[in-house]
């Protein structure tokens, strides 16, 4: 189950696009808060390595460009 919470968690938190507290995951994914941060420990393990970062903030997270794609970025326009 841990690998389907990662992934709710990581689909979730690209979906709101802003951040989430742990108390409205828990709530939304309907799992324990202990749950909740095991998954983020998972999520965040699973994105070391990719373009995107989980990004925690107190108690907050929400999903963000890595850092060392920050110059290749600032080169591209946004679209909204």
């Amino acid at each position: 189950m841990a690998a389907d919470l990662e992934q709710q968690l990581e689909a979730l938190l690209f979906w709101q696009a802003v951040p989430q507290s742990v108390k409205q995951l828990t709530a939304t994914l309907d799992a324990s808060e202990e749950a909740i941060r095991s998954g983020l420990v998972g999520l965040e393990r699973i994105l070391a390595n990719r373009g995107l970062r989980l990004i925690a903030t107190k108690d907050e997270f929400t999903l963000g460009t890595a850092p060392e794609f920050g110059d290749c970025l600032n080169g591209w326009p946004r679209t909204n």
